[in-house]
């Protein structure tokens, strides 16, 4: 993935509308599928961006897939079309959208970011997925996973997905969208667990970059709480756009809004797993602070005096000249009983220390 430099300010300047690709993933290949199946027939095919028609057939749900928004020439054609408005092809290509659902007469189209780990780190691909009729279009930034159990379910004639039409499907791709939030929380989670075990086993040293990975997944809980925020609202929008036309049974919402409230709980579970591992971290920081403390204190403790007795006598005062003048200077073994002295001292304070049990 490379990122060409002032790439979130490609849109300053220019008129609503301007079909401009925001995104990072520049070097992407580009692929447009098509899905059309009923209870009986499933067919799937690879079409050309250029020479296809989109099919009018009630009996049919179609779905098509569109990956690679990089290629502005493809997106272009197949946005041409189905009459997708500029307006939702500006969105659709302008990647740092919130969660949202845009309704224009009888065309929807439904924004999502999606998240994935990728070497440790947190990183978004904006998933459209444009709505009309019994047909579905889903535009990705890059080819991915997200929607393979979705084609595998159609494909097997798995649940009720083949014996119901476009508004299911609209459903079924979007949930599957949120179940990588879900996926994601609980990672995180065990995450956090295994950080905190590693601090509780790290015996009162602290594991190396520790610090900077509590407050990456930090920063990375902020973002997710602010995506699943904006994904609880799109699904209220979802309810009334579907109340308005009809067509899938809020029960699926419903579910839906129970899959968003249930990545709440975990990120606010991840939260206090955060904040309290936070405080541990501090707490034995500030133990492992104090053990270095301690043991500078024991050390002065001990030189100090040694260092007053040699001071002492390296003053150079004259014994022969009176009693007064350190007459220890000439006798005859000064310099033994000055050791002995001063091992019986460092002696003597270890065994206190030790007693007292600050060793």
């Amino acid at each position: 993935m490379n990122q060409p430099e002032s790439i979130f300010h490609k849109k300053l300047g220019v008129k609503p509308g301007t079909v401009i690709y925001t995104g990072s993933y520049i070097d992407e290949l580009n692929s447009f599928r098509s899905y059309k199946y009923n209870k009986e027939e499933f067919i799937e095919q690879e079409i050309p961006c250029d020479s296809f028609e989109p099919e009018k057939d009630d009996n049919y749900t179609q779905w098509y897939r569109f990956s690679g928004l990089n290629s502005l020439e493809n997106f272009n054609k197949v946005t041409a079309k189905f009459n997708i408005p500029f307006l939702m092809q500006e969105d659709i290509l302008h990647t740092k959208q919130r969660s949202k659902l845009e309704v224009v007469n009888d065309k929807a189209l439904t924004i999502l970011p999606v998240p994935r780990l990728e070497k440790g780190q947190l990183v978004w691909q904006q998933i459209s997925l444009f709505h009309q009729g019994n047909t579905v279009v889903t535009f990705a930034e890059r080819i991915s996973p997200y929607f393979e159990m979705v084609l595998d379910r159609i494909k097997s004639q798995s649940g009720q997905i083949r014996n119901l039409k476009s508004d299911y499907l609209l459903y079924a791709l979007i949930d599957s969208v949120v179940d990588q939030y879900i996926n994601l929380s609980s990672y995180l989670i065990n995450e956090v667990d295994d950080l905190e075990l590693d601090l509780l086993s790290s015996t009162g040293k602290i594991p190396k970059n520790f610090a900077q990975s509590l407050y990456s997944r930090k920063k990375d809980l902020l973002t997710l709480l602010k995506r699943i925020n904006q994904i609880n609202s799109m699904v209220e929008d979802l309810k009334r756009y579907f109340e308005d036309h009809d067509e899938l049974d809020q029960a699926y919402l419903v579910d839906l809004a129970d899959h968003g409230n249930r990545i709440k709980d975990n990120l606010n579970h991840l939260r206090q797993l955060l904040s309290e591992l936070m405080n541990q971290y501090l707490a034995m920081n500030s133990d492992h602070m104090n053990e270095i403390m301690k043991t500078l204190t024991i050390f002065s403790a001990i030189f100090i005096p040694l260092g007053f007795i040699a001071g002492l006598y390296g003053m150079n005062f004259n014994g022969e000249t009176s009693s007064f003048n350190m007459p220890e200077l000439n006798f005859k073994y000064g310099y033994p009983t000055v050791l002995f002295v001063m091992v019986t001292f460092v002696g003597g304070l270890l065994f206190y220390f030790k007693k007292r049990k600050w060793l």
